[in-house]
């Protein structure tokens, strides 16, 4: 009944040039008159095939490709929504037949290649990792269908690509551990607390939170259509520790990172969230005298090179947001005395310290707050 309603389609478009991990090659997307040769192998009603023209040898080299699913199915007509867990990809012969790649795999599975999705938060498009099997094997199908469709298998292993994969365990409920470098925020707006993580990468990792505890993948920050790219060392180091707040007034969060290495080490670093209605997700670094850190008015970083964090808060009551850090073994207070609400206004004179005793009370008190929001402790 399904492919009565939505028939087999395969898309035609030029070529797409993709990004090679291992080798250099070129996947091309065949155009319709070569799509009937190929035997349709999978359940799913979409596909698109693909061409490589490697130049060079190949066993079992991964690939790269970047591919927006959700416009594909919009250009082939659908309305639905895309299932990523129904990704499947088939290798084909050189007489248009599937190739078995696991013969231990019973019905189709058994042709199917192993695959990866990496996702970025604010677009639409992933990357899509698989890996070439030989030099003789030039053609290949990526089956996909929809969340309506009801035919994806979120639990059904999707292989090795062998470009650095992470092992991780079977398919079953995870903890996700937010550490002090890493942040919640309503950052959609939905009214719940979305989390966002980040390592020694020059990168963050969005987690959207769908209720009831649990939080979906949703892959790197994005900044107007492009992977968002923190201040770093110039080889990958960063060590951000993020906070989110709507200093400006503005309705959108922005963004304030303190990191630890590379040329912003040891201080606190405004992104400005320029993002337009309707428009992607945008970040600008905020261009003042002090280069977007953010300073005391006489010149002081609010934190220190190692591993410190900061707290947004109307700390005084007085309908402006405070500072609070943690240079070292205490807490400083640091109040705003600008005159208004634009990020450029912020003016913070030398801080007011409280003990480490205090400071531990204010850790408890936090995480029980964040405990409270993310329902952790309901």
């Amino acid at each position: 009944m399904r492919r009565t309603i939505f028939p087999r389609i395969s898309h035609s478009a030029s070529f797409l040039l993709v990004n090679i991990l291992l080798v250099v090659a070129l996947l091309i997307l065949c155009d319709n008159s070569a799509n009937a040769a190929f035997i349709w192998t999978s359940p799913c009603r979409y596909r698109i095939l693909l061409s490589t023209n490697p130049v060079q040898p190949l066993s079992n080299s991964p690939v790269a490709i970047d591919m927006d699913f959700p416009q594909l199915l919009a250009n082939m007509g659908s309305t639905e929504t895309f299932d990523e867990n129904t990704i499947e990809i088939v290798t084909y012969n050189s007489a248009a037949s599937p190739k078995v790649y696991d013969a231990s795999r019973s019905g189709y599975e058994k042709y199917l290649l192993p695959w990866r999705v990496s996702k970025y938060y604010g677009i639409s498009r992933v990357t899509l990792s698989f890996p070439l099997i030989s030099n003789t094997q030039k053609d290949y199908a990526v089956y996909f269908d929809t969340k309506e469709s009801g035919i994806g298998k979120p639990d059904r292993p999707r292989g090795i690509v062998g470009d650095g994969d992470f092992f991780s365990e079977e398919y079953e409920r995870r903890e996700i551990g937010a550490g002090h470098m890493d942040t919640f925020c309503d950052f959609d707006g939905d009214g719940d607390q979305d989390l966002f993580k980040v390592t020694l990468e020059p990168y963050i990792y969005c987690y959207e939170n769908i209720g009831s505890g649990g939080f979906e993948e949703k892959g790197k920050m994005t900044s107007n259509g492009v992977i968002l790219t923190l201040p770093n060392n110039g080889e990958g180091r960063s060590w951000p520790a993020l906070r989110f707040n709507d200093r400006d007034g503005d309705g959108d969060q922005d963004l304030f990172a303190s990191f630890s290495d590379g040329s912003d080490m040891g201080f606190v670093v405004r992104f400005k969230n320029t993002t337009t209605p309707g428009g992607l997700i945008t970040f600008t670094r905020v261009s003042d005298a002090n280069n977007g850190r953010l300073l005391t008015v006489t010149g002081k970083s609010l934190v220190n090179p190692w591993f410190t964090s900061i707290a947004i808060v109307d700390w005084d009551g007085d309908g402006k947001l405070d500072v609070l850090s943690t240079p070292a073994s205490y807490l400083e207070f640091n109040r705003n005395t600008g005159t208004g609400k634009d990020i450029a206004n912020i003016e913070l004179p030398g801080p007011k310290l409280w003990s480490s005793r205090l400071l531990s009370l204010l850790r408890l008190v936090r995480i029980f707050t964040l405990s409270r929001r993310t329902g952790a402790m309901a």
